[in-house]
């Protein structure tokens, strides 16, 4: 797939209210500001307060149109149609060494919202940046060419991703653009959790027993998938087969694509293997466990579509009781450590930057004699 031919839009008059996560990191802790959200703390970002003319949603690590909150937030409120636009950086995944059976699933499930979005008269741009640095270009190109006045995107929580954001996000404000982002790979918004002294948790423990405590007093909603779009003039690209540098793996039938398939997953989990699951999740030799984590690395399966699920079959609660399923309520536990180490990302940022979580180990020193790592092999 090549880029889109570029082409210099209008001048940007509509705007809608900025809902803009800020991170401000203060030696390897980080201060979360709140959401501007008509004066109260959202979890998804809340409602945009204007009306946009047409918002180009910047899709990465969310791969679906069900549950989806940047996606949601901009057909609710887009008057002329909504563009959709995924970057492939091959800079950013190799840095990030990524293999060629998750590439080829990312891609694979690319094909599969493609044509789930065209089915919403929402087209997908997929176009092609050299590096991290020519995102934020790649972007307003694409918002240019489609005549879209606004990006949006969910959040993603890692150092380097975040960086990515910021400088796209002051990329496209410079051009007149406004840019929203929305909490949707979290339950709760990193931040919105703390101790009873305002700080990140940094044990699992209490942190799951103030989540249970949230979870108790406010449900999970799913959101729909985005109602149809009138018809615009953009036309989706192709989307490649491979990607030079990649090879197509020949074990990559074993993951099926799409949402249909990681719903399905999700359902013959907890159908058939769920009840067992805290007894046979450890077992090599059984296949005790969901076999989700590609659909929610990759945003194709969200993670309140898991914890809605799971709790149905747990009775309608979270915790384990005599009446419930206690395979349930373990991989509800683990679903909520999932949700830990996403705040931890935002709170503690030094573990995404190759620094240990406990600053206290940096100081042990280790054997790092050849000699003996080889007599350790032999």
């Amino acid at each position: 797939a090549q880029c889109i031919n570029f082409q210099q839009a209008g001048a940007m008059r509509r705007t809608f209210a900025l809902v803009r996560y800020r991170q401000l990191v203060r030696g390897g802790e980080v201060r979360v500001d709140r959401l501007r959200l008509g004066g109260g703390v959202g979890t998804r970002g809340g409602r945009l307060n204007e009306r946009m003319s047409r918002p180009l949603v910047w899709f990465r690590r969310d791969l679906r149109t069900h549950d989806n909150a940047a996606l949601h937030g901009a057909s609710m409120t887009a008057t002329r149609g909504v563009v959709g636009a995924y970057v492939i950086c091959s800079e950013m995944w190799r840095k990030h060494d990524d293999a060629s059976i998750k590439i080829d699933f990312w891609l694979r499930n690319l094909r599969e919202l493609s044509t789930a979005l065209a089915r919403l008269h929402i087209p997908l741009l997929v176009v092609r940046a050299e590096g991290t640095k020519q995102i934020g270009d790649c972007l307003l190109a694409v918002a240019r060419a489609a005549h879209c006045d606004s990006l949006v995107y969910n959040h993603e929580y890692e150092v380097n991703e975040r960086r990515r954001d910021e400088v796209v996000a002051r990329r496209l404000e410079s051009e007149g653009l406004r840019v929203s982002g929305f909490h949707d790979r979290v339950i709760f918004a990193p931040g919105s959790i703390r101790t009873d002294e305002g700080r990140f948790y940094s044990v699992f423990t209490p942190f799951k027993r103030r989540a249970l405590q949230r979870l108790k007093e406010q449900s999970v909603e799913l959101l729909p998938e985005p109602k149809c779009q009138s018809p615009i003039e953009v036309q989706a690209t192709s989307i490649p087969a491979r990607i030079e540098g990649w090879d197509v793996p020949a074990d990559a039938d074993q993951w099926p694509a799409g949402e249909r398939a990681a719903i399905d997953r999700l359902r013959v989990f907890v159908e058939s293997s769920i009840v067992t699951y805290s007894r046979d999740r450890d077992a090599p030799a059984i296949d005790g466990t969901s076999s989700l984590s590609p659909y929610l690395a990759a945003g194709v399966l969200s993670p309140r579509q898991c914890f809605v699920t799971a709790c149905r079959a747990n009775g309608g609660r979270y915790e384990e009781h005599n009446a419930g399923n206690g395979g349930a309520a373990q991989w509800i536990s683990e679903l909520i450590w999932r949700e830990f180490y996403q705040h931890i990302l935002v709170g503690f940022p030094r573990v995404s930057m190759h620094r240990a979580f406990k600053p206290s180990t940096n100081h042990i020193r280790w054997n790092e004699n050849a000699d003996h790592f080889a007599r350790s092999r032999a």
